[in-house]
């Protein structure tokens, strides 16, 4: 015989259609992680590849402005420092996001383990009440 409290968490974790909400959001967390996380690598990949070779490229022009004294390069080397950064923000960020993605993965892995032991754990109740 089931409890109060046991109805309860059981209908708080279901949709009024009967689904159960905490199963669709993770089924649908699942699914972007096995969409975007191997585009999302190799953007990151790509994108820090970039960065690191402009910022070679911008350091030998920088270097060329201070012995040219020119004002149009020396604003066009300021831009190329901008973008640099940007560039930079943009690899910090996404590998932020790179890193939470990992963390969904351990979460995946632990929600497998968990859904395992649970469904173990009520088979064996299912067969002492048989006995």
């Amino acid at each position: 015989m089931s409890s109060a409290s046991d109805m309860d968490s059981t209908s708080q974790m279901e949709n009024a259609d009967g689904t159960n909400w905490q199963e669709e959001t993770y089924q649908k967390i699942k699914s972007m992680m096995e969409k975007y996380l191997p585009e999302l690598n190799a953007l990151y990949q790509k994108i820090a590849s970039k960065v690191q070779q402009s910022h070679s490229s911008s350091a030998t022009m920088v270097k060329g402005v201070r012995v040219t004294g020119d004002s149009t390069t020396e604003a066009a080397a300021a831009e190329i420092g901008d973008l640099i950064e940007m560039m930079q923000n943009l690899v910090t960020k996404v590998g932020h996001l790179a890193g939470k993605v990992s963390s969904l993965e351990r979460l995946d892995s632990a929600v497998m383990e968990f859904e395992a032991i649970t469904s173990r754990g009520r088979s064996e109740e299912h067969c002492s009440f048989r006995a």
